[in-house]
């Protein structure tokens, strides 16, 4: 059915929200205020044609705008973009009963600075598809230019190709995760059928001629090739990456999100951070402070150990969702970082919510569990000093957040 429909607003993916017989549409490529000639089905509705644009709206810079699955905004002007990520995490804050917060400016990452990307290939009877999936479907489609990931990465992309169209049996499908390190892209490829001699040859080749850092296989990231080790650097300590290994998407939000947790911690002497990874915030406060890390991934927790190299810091092994530090073993620090994935960390929160720590860094990639945490938070006793939110996954309707908690 077609209808003309005005937009109300823009929703938490991306998709323009209107109204049709007391019924909620969205509609993806569309702004509010906008009038709009849609195909509806259901709660869905297919954009036609915009009737009435709104002053916002903009050329998306990338051709494959509307067909990829991971930019939602392209088609939003900067001033409105960066005002709505801003109301995205302030929503859910308010909802959470969080009023009249101290806000910073929204870091916004640039284009062309994501590092990694897992990509889908697909032996199709044309050649080989490289790309990610579709908005709203598993299909997949085969990716000509990309504005937000790294030049080195999409320069890539053809002798990839090449490689997997020998790999692959036909129809067939697999993941490739790519990484850019410091001293080169680290990939794994993922990719059905066993690793036999035949394909250990070709890889080894390609990987000589496209000059990357290391290859490895499989879900168990078996190394097939390593010219170097691929390692990122940290306040000046290099740390070998372990294979799909988790980064921060772009070095610039890495370090904005730094400069921030140093700012909350300032002058604290002895700091817990949980979460820890590769240790983005542990190595640079090791300068200033005696750190533990905390992480529930033992790899990356012995590259970090190995990394630091020093008595400032020790790794610790550590599953914080089953085994969250308890308020005793809090009780000597004088900052806490938490960094938690995209479920929040409840059962690590509630036990520093009833801490003495005086400060808390706190980091989140999901506004919702990073609200209902800051409640707990809250409800123990602390105060919400600031939150930042900050755009690393630019033009997706991902926005991450960096907040300073104190003890009241």
């Amino acid at each position: 059915m077609t209808s003309v429909l005005t937009i109300d607003f823009v929703g938490a993916q991306g998709d323009g929200v209107a109204e049709a017989d007391g019924t909620r549409v969205y509609v993806p490529g569309t702004l509010a205020g906008e009038q709009v000639e849609v195909e509806v089905d259901g709660d869905r509705g297919r954009l036609l044609r915009v009737l009435q644009p709104s002053p916002d709206r903009q050329t998306p810079p990338c051709r494959h705008f509307g067909v990829c699955g991971g930019c939602a905004l392209q088609h939003m002007g900067d001033k409105a973009y960066r005002a709505w990520k801003t109301e995205r995490a302030l929503r859910a804050l308010q909802h959470r009963g969080f009023e009249g917060m101290d806000i910073r400016p929204l870091w916004a990452s640039p284009p062309a600075s994501r590092r990694r990307a897992r990509l889908t290939a697909i032996n199709a009877r044309d050649g080989v598809i490289l790309g990610f999936n579709q908005r709203g479907t598993n299909r997949v489609f085969d990716l000509e230019e990309c504005p937000v990931l790294r030049p080195e990465i999409m320069a890539l992309l053809p002798k990839l190709r090449t490689l997997l169209q020998g790999m692959l049996p036909a129809g067939k499908r697999g993941q490739v995760h790519l990484t850019q390190s410091e001293s080169g892209i680290d990939i794994v490829l993922d990719l059905s059928g066993k690793l036999d001699l035949e394909k250990r040859e070709r890889i080894a080749a390609f990987g000589e001629e496209a000059q990357v850092a290391r290859i490895s296989w499989g879900e168990g990231a078996e190394l097939v090739l390593e010219r170097r080790p691929p390692s990122v650097i940290f306040a000046g300590h290099r740390v070998k990456l372990p294979p799909a290994a988790f980064l921060q998407a772009s070095v610039e939000a890495e370090q904005a999100m730094l400069a921030d947790v140093m700012d909350i911690v300032n002058d604290a002497t002895n700091v817990a951070d949980l979460f820890s990874g590769l240790g983005t915030f542990s190595l640079p406060l090791m300068a200033k402070a005696r750190v533990d890390a905390f992480d529930g991934n033992a790899a990356a927790i012995a590259a970090l150990a190995a990394a630091a190299g020093g008595d400032r810091l020790n790794a610790h092994v550590r599953d914080l969702f089953r085994r969250p530090l308890r308020p005793d073993e809090l009780a000597h620090y004088g900052a806490v970082i938490i960094d938690p994935p995209r479920a929040g960390a409840r059962a690590q929160i509630e036990q520093l919510a009833v801490s003495a720590v005086p400060v808390i860094a706190m980091l989140s990639c999901n506004p919702a569990t990073f609200a209902r945490d800051a409640r707990t938070l809250v409800d123990g006793g602390y105060s919400l000093q600031w939150v930042r939110p900050v755009d690393q996954f630019v033009w997706s309707s991902e926005v991450e957040m960096v907040a300073a908690f104190r003890r009241s």
